[in-house]
């Protein structure tokens, strides 16, 4: 099979663009005049006495301690004296007392009537009051919780511990919790 090549086509080639410059040139170009531009206009918005921040915090030193200088000398010549500092929490502190927040129980011989609980939380969510509640079984304490609703209607879960009837199961009870960093509030029961 012949084939003539003479009459052969040939493929259609991309137009080089010759000598044009590459569309990165005119867009760092364009950057660069813009900031240049910016940087002229704020040239133009300084003032000719205005001085820059580095230079106002030199000055103010430098005006700091010619005042200070100024005021050692008039304390030389006996012009000036130095004033000390006076502090009121001298004699605000002895008039301050500091409440004890763990109430003393008295300890009696008698265990008659009197019981107590501790109060562990107070949560609105019963999946949070039920989370310390684990934590404190875990501990081996007796925990329950009681269901509330306050005056505006909103349900609170508090998380109880006891009852105690001794002094002695009560310190337990409060140490454990003191240990875990959990705050209680003691109640007395009726």
């Amino acid at each position: 099979m012949s084939h003539d090549y003479a009459k052969k086509k040939k493929a259609p080639t991309a137009k080089s663009s010759g000598g044009g410059l590459p569309p990165w040139f005119w867009l760092f170009t364009g950057i660069v005049s813009g900031l240049f531009i910016a940087f002229l206009i704020y040239l133009s918005t300084l003032q000719p006495g205005e001085r820059s921040p580095a230079t106002n915090t030199k000055s103010n030193e430098h005006e700091l301690t010619r005042h200070i200088k100024e005021q050692a000398e008039r304390m030389r010549e006996g012009k000036e004296t130095l004033k000390k500092p006076t502090f009121e929490f001298y004699q605000r502190l002895p008039q301050m007392t500091v409440e004890n927040p763990k109430p003393a129980i008295k300890a009696s011989t008698d265990t008659s009537s009197k019981s107590y609980i501790l109060q562990a939380g107070s949560f609105q969510s019963f999946q949070d009051a039920d989370s310390l509640k684990a934590q404190l079984i875990m501990q081996g304490l007796d925990v329950q919780i009681q269901s509330v609703k306050d005056q505006q209607g909103k349900s609170w879960h508090r998380v109880q511990v006891g009852p105690y009837s001794t002094n002695n199961s009560l310190s337990k009870a409060q140490d454990v919790l003191a240990n875990n960093n959990i705050p209680s509030i003691l109640i007395e029961l009726k």
